[in-house]
């Protein structure tokens, strides 16, 4: 398990006594699923680091990708299960839920058209989804357009990451006006290397448009990662100004 030094003073959602968040609502935490962990005993380190951090709840959201990760609801339902009893059996107190990444492409419209219900982040029908990093902004409006009509309210996964979003004509408010929801990465606060993400999160923040925040970990290192969270300023500012995890009911 995680050594003790890593379990002392991680805690990054406190302002004052008052807890900002308590939910993780884009995790990549099941095994054999995609490009998180591949054991369970991974999974379960990696849930007692999140509980370290300060998240009481985890909606575990493995991609669903034609031809990359093919993932079925039915499976990620039985491996979220499995990894609620071996949690239990640890007594790592973080409650579970199954949910997913859907990739927007036309095999996830086919899945809407067939009105097999979607794996949804709580009980008023939330939807994490992610999109594509080329300019395919009409066919994302269109994806986006059938959920809203399927009773679903969709969640755009880490927008930060698509350039094209942020361009002159601004399409991230185009889809801010549709209703659409969207979820920055924890690590996208910390330093990198990647001068735009960095740029287009900054506009995120100073707009106050991020409504949700996700750790998106797919490893115990990039969840250890994330205790530097706790001194950062931009981080900070976001929890202050209100997020809408805790809004997620379930």
């Amino acid at each position: 398990m995680l050594l003790q030094s890593l379990r002392e003073n991680c805690k990054i959602f406190l302002q004052g006594n008052q807890q900002i968040v308590d939910v993780d609502m884009h995790a990549h935490v099941l095994p054999f699923h995609d490009n998180g962990p591949t054991t369970f005993e991974e999974s379960v380190e990696m849930c007692e680091m999140l509980v370290q951090l300060g998240f009481r709840k985890c909606i575990a959201t493995p991609h669903v990708m034609h031809e990359f990760y093919d993932n079925s609801e039915e499976k990620i339902k039985e491996t979220t299960q499995i990894l609620v009893k071996k949690l239990h059996k640890a007594n790592i107190n973080l409650e579970i839920r199954p949910a997913a990444e859907y990739f927007v492409d036309h095999k996830f419209l086919a899945k809407l058209r067939s009105n097999k219900p979607l794996l949804t982040l709580d009980n008023d029908y939330h939807v994490l989804i992610e999109t594509t990093f080329m300019n395919e902004f009409d066919f994302l409006k269109h994806a986006i357009e059938r959920l809203q009509t399927y009773g679903y309210q969709p969640v755009l996964a880490h927008p930060e990451k698509f350039n094209y979003l942020f361009e002159e004509d601004k399409k991230i408010l185009i889809l801010k006006e549709m209703g659409i929801k969207l979820q920055a990465n924890m690590s996208s606060f910390l330093n990198s290397n990647i001068k735009s993400t960095k740029e287009n999160l900054q506009y995120l923040i100073d707009h106050k448009l991020i409504d949700f925040i996700g750790s998106n970990i797919s490893s115990l290192e990039s969840a250890i990662d994330l205790i530097a969270l706790k001194e950062n300023p931009n981080f900070q500012k976001t929890l202050k100004d209100g997020l809408q995890n805790q809004n997620l009911r379930f």
